[in-house]
């Protein structure tokens, strides 16, 4: 079905200072493994022509068609067969991913006619901790979490300024590979090291987020200044969509789309509501699949990003 829609809340986005993290929320308990069936990742499908509309963020949107590419160096050639890598590997294939989702990212903007997003990522290892204007100490290698500040402004080693910044604590990413997600008493059922890039990837979606909000002037996924879970519920949209791109590109192998959605079940929601919402098990799942299945930012957009009214 085409589907026409239009921007209506002409509002001015609004900056969000804290850390858009993937914790677990709302208690300990453990929760059932997940039932995923086994085999080669399946096809996602790309996504179907989609007619413009008149404002302008609907015609930059519908014109875009994501690429699908062949053949090229994949980087999870170099971690098959590796259960417990050393740091040093994490580190190389994090910033693998990462050269990678911005390769994506960065064709999407311009794409839409936008400027390519500028931030800029750091792996606190044993010997190098990270600053981070989100959180008051140095973030150490075993810092529980992983997280996107969009405050953070500096220069990187290139002389480029850039806003924002990405944090990948590398021991808290080398035990995704054993199914250590994010201090989650949940096991999946899948682990290995599309784990870490799926999260990775959600990380890089909050950044991306606070790119949409900024060059299309949107408002923040907020209501009453709080967090809600469909401020998640796109990052794990944006992962699928990147995923989608890295199935193309020969990336994905085996059970890699089985280990990123085991992730991001395990860290979901153990209570419906709490402070910091990011979603159950099935809304997390479903929000991956949507990205995945079609490879389209829009659809994460349209339902996820609940302030603003599309028709």
């Amino acid at each position: 079905m085409v589907r026409r829609r239009r921007y209506l809340a002409a509002i001015t986005g609004i900056a969000f200072a804290a850390a858009a993290s993937l914790g677990v929320t709302g208690g300990t308990a453990a929760g059932a493994p997940l039932e995923l069936q086994r085999g080669q990742p399946s096809q996602p499908s790309p996504p179907a022509p989609s007619d413009s509309a008149s404002e302008e963020l609907d015609q930059q949107l519908d014109e875009y068609q994501p690429p699908q590419g062949q053949d090229s160096s994949a980087f999870q050639d170099q971690s098959t067969g590796v259960e417990d890598p050393e740091q040093e590997y994490v580190a190389s294939y994090l910033t693998a991913v990462m050269r990678s989702t911005d390769q994506y990212w960065t064709t999407y903007f311009e794409a839409i006619g936008k400027s390519e997003p500028t931030f800029i990522y750091a792996i606190p290892t044993p010997d190098r901790s990270v600053k981070s204007d989100c959180l008051p100490d140095p973030v150490q290698h075993n810092f529980p979490n992983a997280f996107f500040c969009p405050i953070d402004i500096g220069t990187d080693a290139n002389g480029v300024q850039y806003t924002g910044s990405i944090v990948l604590p590398v021991t808290t990413f080398k035990d995704m590979w054993t199914g250590k997600i994010l201090g989650s008493n949940r096991s999946p059922q899948y682990k290995g090291d599309f784990a870490a890039a799926a999260i990775a990837a959600h990380e890089r979606g909050h950044e991306v987020q606070d790119e949409l909000m900024q060059q299309f002037n949107l408002p923040d996924i907020t209501q009453a200044g709080k967090r809600i879970k469909e401020k998640e519920l796109i990052a794990d949209c944006f992962s699928g969509n990147w995923s989608n791109h890295a199935y193309y590109q020969n990336y994905l192998s085996g059970t890699d789309k089985e280990e990123a959605v085991s992730a991001l079940a395990a860290i979901a929601d153990y209570q419906p509501e709490g402070p910091d919402p990011h979603g159950s098990q099935d809304e997390r799942i479903a929000a991956f699949n949507l990205g995945y299945d079609t490879g389209d930012p829009r659809e994460c957009i349209y339902k996820y990003w609940v302030t603003v009214q599309w028709q």
